[in-house]
Parts: C-alpha cells; structure tokens; sequence
C-alpha cells in the first residue's frame, strides 16, 4: 500500500495503490475531496474518487461520490456518519462511528475506534443491510515535525449480508483482522 496526498486550505487530492498479498487484485485510486468547517465542533466534506482494479482477466473501473460528518462531541470522543456512492456498483454505503484519540505524550497518540458498515446494494447487490462491525486501535509517533511513524491493528466482525452472501454463494468470507504500519512524510 502506497498513499501520496496533499492540502491546500480546504481542498485535498490524492491517489493510492494496493497490491493484495494472497488473492489478484490491485487497485489504484485517484481522488479529490473539499472539506467545510460548520462549527467549532461539526465539519463535513464532499469528494470524488476515480477507482481502477488490475485483475487477472479483467480490468475494470468506478467512480465514487462521497460525503460525510463529524462531531467532537468533547475532546476525547468524535462521531462519524460516512456516505459513499458507487457508480459501478449502482449501490451505496453508510459508516456510522466512533473513535477517542489520546495524546500521550508530545509525539506519541493513541487512537481507538468502532465503525459500523451497512450496505445498500454497494457490497451485495442482492443483499441491504448490517455489513460489519469494525473495532481498531492506532498509534501515531511524531519523530520530527514532518515525519511521523506509526501502526495499526483492526478486527472486523461479518454481520448479517456478509453471513447471507457466504449462504448463497458458498463462499466463506468471515471476519477480518488487518495489521500494518507506516511511515509518513509532510513537505
């Protein structure tokens, strides 16, 4: 996984690419997003994302429109409502969440959260509803002002279209656990 973005006042652009490590698939993504402060403690944003998966026998393409909230309902405690529609898909999802960030110290923060994915026609098309229930934790250290490093370690829960989608296809989806780390350089 490979990310490069940057910001200028409310707009940011990006492109990332992913290469799974056990299954085909690649996808690179190319998006664009403006970000609006409402209040001191509610902003939104809106964004684009043009998606291109490289698979073994057929590339294929999507066009993403996003939007989103959130609310720092105090210091330590933000609630997230995330809306995502996909063109490809002709479905939508929703990811409702929350997450506590605790500064440890002046370069070291702790990050914790749960998100809850339902799906309208986005993951399965015969399938709405509860998609998964996601618990995660991060930590950030600050090594100077421009570079950072960091990990990740989250475990997602298959609910009730992930359990019917297995049903009917026979496949076996299931829960989801994902580790990684990072290095994150600002100029």
């Amino acid at each position: 996984y490979g990310e490069i973005s940057g910001a200028a006042g409310p707009f940011s652009l990006g492109t990332w690419y992913v290469s799974a490590t056990y299954v085909d698939y690649d996808e690179w993504n190319l998006f664009g997003e403006l970000g609006l402060d409402l209040s001191d403690s509610l902003s939104s944003y809106v964004g684009y994302t043009f998606l291109t998966f490289y698979e073994a026998n057929d590339d294929s393409e999507d066009h993403e429109f996003g939007a989103g909230l959130s609310f720092a309902a105090s210091d330590a405690l933000e609630i997230t409502v995330d809306y995502v529609f996909s063109d490809e898909a002709d479905g939508s999802f929703v990811e409702l969440g929350a997450a506590s960030s605790k500064e440890l110290s002046d370069s070291l923060d702790l990050r914790s959260y749960a998100v809850l994915g339902i799906d309208f026609g986005y993951r399965t098309e015969a399938y709405d509803g509860w998609n998964h229930f996601q618990l995660g934790i991060e930590i950030d250290y600050a090594m100077t002002d421009l570079v950072s490093i960091g990990g990740y370690v989250a475990h997602a829960i298959a609910l009730d279209d992930i359990d019917k989608e297995e049903r009917s296809s026979g496949s076996e989806i299931g829960d989801n656990t994902a580790v990684g780390a990072y290095v994150q350089m600002s100029f």
